[in-house]
């Protein structure tokens, strides 16, 4: 797996103090310290490929089990922050703290109910590194379900657009 941002910065800060720069090596640690603190000390984004399904248990199966992984862990607090913007563009009208599998069944949930709403075409699951969150999107003609996932160390937060129930 790539090294993180804050990994490289301290790679770099080591080999400026194995050839004695210690200026050097001060500036890469205090870059690295300065990208753990923005990060939370998790902005590594692993490999995921966007994928599309029309199936609802499909696309629950990919956000859980492929892109969940891939999702850096972050504070409560940025994740709040996050939110707020689905709020403002989706009508989010929450965030849901839960279980996996607690989690995993109400989207399965909502994603079924998608798949029945007229004009449906199909699901996409991606991620998104700036919002750090993997996300499923439904696409059809009149509307559907999207929801959000984000990982802190405590649990797993969930939200979803104003269709979500």
């Amino acid at each position: 797996m790539a090294l993180t941002p804050s990994e490289k910065a301290l790679e770099m800060a080591i080999k400026f103090e194995s050839k004695g720069n210690i200026e050097k090596a001060e500036y890469w640690m205090n870059k690295a310290a300065s990208l753990e603190k923005k990060y939370g000390g998790q902005e590594r984004v692993a490999a995921f490929i966007n994928k599309e399904t029309t199936f609802a248990g499909d696309a629950t199966e990919i956000l859980f089990n492929q892109a969940l992984p891939s999702v850096p862990i972050w504070r409560k607090e940025r994740i709040d922050n996050e939110h707020q913007g689905f709020v403002r563009s989706w009508g989010s009208k929450g965030l849901i703290k839960g279980s996996l599998e607690g989690l995993r069944t109400r989207v399965l949930t909502n994603l079924k109910r998608s798949v029945n709403m007229p004009g449906f075409r199909y699901f996409t699951i991606n991620l998104s590194e700036r919002m750090g969150l993997a996300q499923v999107v439904t696409w059809s003609d009149g509307g559907g379900i999207s929801v959000c996932l984000w990982r802190s160390e405590e649990s797993l937060y969930l939200c979803g657009n104003s269709q979500f129930e």
